[in-house]
């Protein structure tokens, strides 16, 4: 199945690269950067190097540049959403996991349980909107003798309750006075307001509990000094969530810290981003927001309208699915690498997707858009923006 949704990408991305303007160049990355010496049209004269195995020089060549690496990521994420729904995960497949239950009953948010653990606590919190008891991370601030900002962290497609922020990420940059708060369990939710349950994923109302149900839990606590401010920010679908949110509550916080992220749901590349974090964790897409183009659809789309960000300090970030030369060997001919390959070159459109618009509707002077030469969808691209992102919001904060 892999070989065949690769032959109709392989197609598709080659096609693309074809038909790659020089201002579509220009707009992927800020330098002439060109590892491998592979740029435009070229790409095909280098597949027919390896006559004897396309899928290998295929891989080999796609992500060499940056302009390569985006146009011909985006045409295989196109491609691999267009061939039927039995093959529409081939980036890593469909993993279900148990359903969670809910819990009847749940009247109001509240604290139920504090539990130290080696890098925070672990706070179990009752939620009406999502009808059940959710585990949330807090690493608390240094000095609660002295007011400070709440930074709440969205994590990615799985949203695991052991906490990949504490795990994987290194958050060490993050080191002044402030409590971080990490919820978990939303997997493959956009960390949305759904209009359906999913038989699979569940029950996912997390705009609400995010900004009416939470905050009150963790800012009005005794051991929280909170000085009135906050962030929100994430990596990969935590930050299409972040983004997405603070854009639908304007002047909720202060602070957005966006890495690798999709904040289109109405492009082309936004639309498939927004199926496979679905699909992947076995969901229905026709229960997030009903038919593609709703009202739902719409109002998440912060491109089409991203004036709740104004006034808000925000840093991006996006990679451009070219691995460092180190890690070639890591990734090549490997399903799971390639997949973060082609995810990163999709995010860094709809990255772009996202400056644009800010541009165009004015929001301007509050941000920092940050697109780096090298980076695929992985920790080791998320954990470098971490320390430039927190510095760039930080002073907004306190």
């Amino acid at each position: 199945m892999r070989k065949k949704v690769v032959g109709v990408a392989v197609v598709s991305a080659l096609a693309l690269l074809n038909s790659a303007t020089p201002a579509f160049g220009q707009s992927s990355s800020s330098s002439d950067f060109q590892p491998g010496g592979v740029v435009g049209s070229s790409a095909i004269t280098a597949l027919s190097s390896y006559p004897q195995d396309i899928e290998h020089a295929f891989y080999e060549n796609l992500f060499s540049s940056p302009i390569i690496s985006q146009a011909a990521g985006n045409a295989m994420l196109s491609s691999i959403s267009a061939v039927g729904s039995a093959e529409k995960t081939d980036l890593g497949g469909v993993e279900i996991r148990p359903t969670p239950p809910t819990v009847e009953g749940i009247t109001e948010a509240a604290l139920i349980s504090k539990t130290p653990e080696e890098k925070a606590e672990r706070w179990v919190v009752a939620s009406p909107a999502l009808k059940r008891e959710i585990e949330v991370l807090v690493k608390p601030q240094k000095d609660a003798s002295t007011s400070a900002p709440v930074l709440y962290l969205l994590d990615g497609v799985n949203a695991d309750a052991i906490g990949d922020f504490l795990y994987q990420g290194n958050l060490s940059p993050i080191d002044d006075n402030v409590t971080i708060v990490m919820p978990t369990g939303a997997r493959g939710s956009l960390w949305v307001d759904w209009e359906k349950e999913d038989p699979v994923l569940g029950r996912h109302m997390w705009e609400t509990f995010l900004t009416k149900e939470l905050p009150g839990v963790i800012e009005n606590d005794a051991s929280v000094n909170f000085n009135g401010k906050r962030a929100i920010g994430g990596i990969s679908m935590g930050a299409s969530g972040a983004v997405m949110i603070a854009n639908r509550n304007l002047g909720m916080y202060q602070g957005i810290l966006g890495i690798s992220g999709c904040y289109s749901t109405m492009s082309t590349i936004g639309r498939h981003i927004t199926y496979l974090n679905i699909h992947s964790r076995g969901g229905e897409l026709d229960n997030l927001w009903g038919a593609f183009g709703s009202k739902g659809w719409r109002s998440h789309d912060v491109p089409s309208d991203p004036r709740g960000l104004s006034g808000t300090r925000m840093y991006l970030s996006a990679g451009s699915g070219v691995v460092d030369p180190d890690q070639r060997d890591k990734w090549l001919n490997q399903p799971a690498p390639m997949a973060s390959n082609v995810l990163e070159a999709g995010v860094r459109t709809c990255t772009q997707e996202l400056d644009t618009a800010l541009t165009i509707h004015g929001v301007t002077g509050n941000s920092k858009i940050v697109y780096t030469d090298y980076g695929s969808h992985e920790w080791a691209n998320f954990n470098q923006h971490f320390g430039p992102g927190w510095e760039y919001i930080r002073g907004a904060l306190y």
